[in-house]
C-alpha cells in the first residue's frame, strides 16, 4: 500500500479518469507533469502493474513517446532501441 492509503494501482484509475476528459492534452505541448507521467508509466510498464485496465494512459504514453524529441531523448537515455 503507498503512502495516503491507496494502493499504487488505484492511484493509476485516479489518474486515468483526470486524463479521460482531455484526450488530445498532448497536441501542442508537453508539460513537465507529462513527462513525469509517461516516466511514471514506463516504470509501471517494466513492473507488476499492468496498465491494460488504462487505455488511456497508454494512449496518452503513446501519444508523448511518438514525438521526435522524446524519441532523440528516450535514444540518448538508452530507453529505445535504435
Amino acid at each position: 500500500m503507498a503512502r495516503g492509503g491507496r494502493p499504487r494501482a488505484e492511484r493509476f484509475g485516479l489518474v486515468a479518469q483526470a486524463r479521460a476528459w482531455q484526450p488530445s492534452r498532448t497536441s501542442d505541448t508537453v508539460t513537465v507533469a507529462d513527462a513525469y507521467l509517461v516516466t511514471i508509466l514506463n516504470c509501471a510498464a517494466s513492473l507488476t502493474v499492468g496498465l491494460a485496465k488504462w487505455p488511456v494512459l497508454t494512449q496518452f504514453r503513446d501519444r508523448v513517446r511518438a514525438r521526435p524529441r522524446v524519441q532523440i531523448a528516450l535514444r540518448e537515455e538508452h530507453l529505445l532501441k535504435a
